[in-house]
């Protein structure tokens, strides 16, 4: 398969690759998304060579990807995300969901006391749910 620049793409398993290039950098990358950067024809190799920009890297990976090695990442593999409010008695309990085609994935949650009368005290509970959702996911990804 031909890819384009611009691409998203992500580095199949590593049981999945060609064996020629196997190798201990490129087993660190197997699964990993990225954009392709860069597309060139290898003479050495034979074939068109591709460069990947890896979602979580500070510059391009120097490894040179055959086709075999990627595919395409398509639209249905993008998730969305959702929030969910329920209101009890003087908590507010907001959700986070992950939405990838049909599967819908509970996320976080968190909750907030409703300690004012009216809208203002719904919106400063359910502030306060997100606050501590947003605060979970931080530690997490630290």
């Amino acid at each position: 398969m031909e890819f384009n620049i611009g691409d998203r793409v992500r580095v199949k398993s590593y049981e999945d690759i060609p064996e020629q290039i196997k190798s201990r950098g490129v087993s660190r990358l197997c699964g990993k998304d990225g954009e392709i950067v860069d597309k060139l024809w290898s003479g050495a190799k034979g074939c068109t060579v591709y460069k990947i920009f890896f979602n979580d890297a500070v510059r391009t990976s120097t490894i040179d990807f055959p086709s075999e090695a990627i595919d395409l990442i398509s639209e249905l593999d993008k998730k969305t995300y959702s929030y969910e409010f329920s209101y009890l008695d003087n908590v507010v309990v907001a959700k986070l969901f992950e939405i990838r085609e049909e599967s819908k994935t509970e996320i976080a949650r968190g909750h907030g006391h409703i300690i004012h009368e009216g809208e203002i005290g719904i919106a400063q509970a359910a502030s306060y749910a997100l606050k501590k959702i947003y605060q979970k996911l931080s530690e997490k990804n630290l």
